[in-house]
């Protein structure tokens, strides 16, 4: 009888490894860095505002302020000779839901090319892109819709991630709603996510629910209950399984609802 070796749970420490975070100055920016330093990683943080980043980081010996800056092409081209091998890149586009003309989410993600060669050379590396929210509510204040901007980005990180994922080299991005990101920057910038690349995490308090119930509530009258669901879709037998779990007694529709007025609230 063959059984299956079980397999050990992939680290989330970085130690060893260098990250560099572009659009470090303000509250995303900090929040990446300070995850990746808190993983282990030497952190190198990078902004076109050199003051500010010398008054965010300065004297903080968890971070590395570059001497090149980064509002010119020329500064991006010396930082990349300078940090020959990056693990972690962390890109935050200064204007992640601006204006959706042509090219504006290529041009958004431009800074990250100098970095790429040696990604790809090196046969590894994670780039994240944090997309700040590229998403708004349409009128009347229900559900949450992708701006044209926040599509196209979408669409850039995951064609760029299938262009880098022959190379080792995984592209995704993290969009947070209110929430800081670190525990999805973590998730990507470690060998936990080696086999997700293209991805685009929804960092919110449960808006991807609620959007759901938007769409239940324009669809039916009334929300079915879960068991009768099941019972339409698979005879019976599925929701005949489920009345056997263990499950403590609850009023399916109402939970939902309460939920549902609570976060709208």
């Amino acid at each position: 009888m063959h059984t299956a070796r079980p397999t050990r749970p992939r680290s989330n420490r970085l130690e060893g490894r260098t990250a560099l975070v572009l659009g470090a100055v303000g509250e995303l920016g900090r929040a990446a860095a300070t995850a990746l330093a808190a993983l282990g990683a030497r952190v190198v943080v990078a902004d076109d505002d050199r003051t500010a980043l010398e008054g965010e980081y300065g004297g903080d010996e968890r971070f590395d302020v570059p001497s090149a800056t980064t509002s010119s092409a020329e500064g991006l081209e010396a930082l990349a000779a300078a940090l020959p091998a990056i693990d972690v890149l962390i890109h935050r586009p200064l204007d992640a839901h601006g204006a959706s003309e042509t090219g504006q989410a290529e041009s958004g993600l431009e800074a990250i090319r100098p970095f790429v060669p040696a990604m790809t050379k090196r046969r590894t590396g994670s780039i994240i892109t944090l997309t700040c929210s590229t998403t708004t509510r349409p009128a009347g204040g229900r559900g949450l819709t992708a701006s044209p901007a926040g599509r196209d980005l979408h669409q850039v990180v995951r064609g760029l991630a299938s262009e880098l994922r022959p190379f080792g080299v995984r592209v995704n991005a993290v969009e947070p709603h209110g929430i800081e990101p670190t525990a999805a920057v973590a998730f990507l910038a470690s060998d936990a996510s080696t086999h997700v690349t293209g991805a685009v995490l929804a960092v919110e308090s449960g808006w991807s629910a609620l959007e759901s119930l938007d769409e239940r509530r324009a669809t039916t009258s009334s929300l079915q209950p879960l068991g009768a669901r099941l019972a339409a879709d698979a005879g019976g037998r599925a929701a005949t399984r489920l009345a056997a779990l263990p499950l403590p007694a609850h009023d399916t529709d109402t939970l939902n609802e309460e939920a549902y007025e609570r976060r709208r609230a």
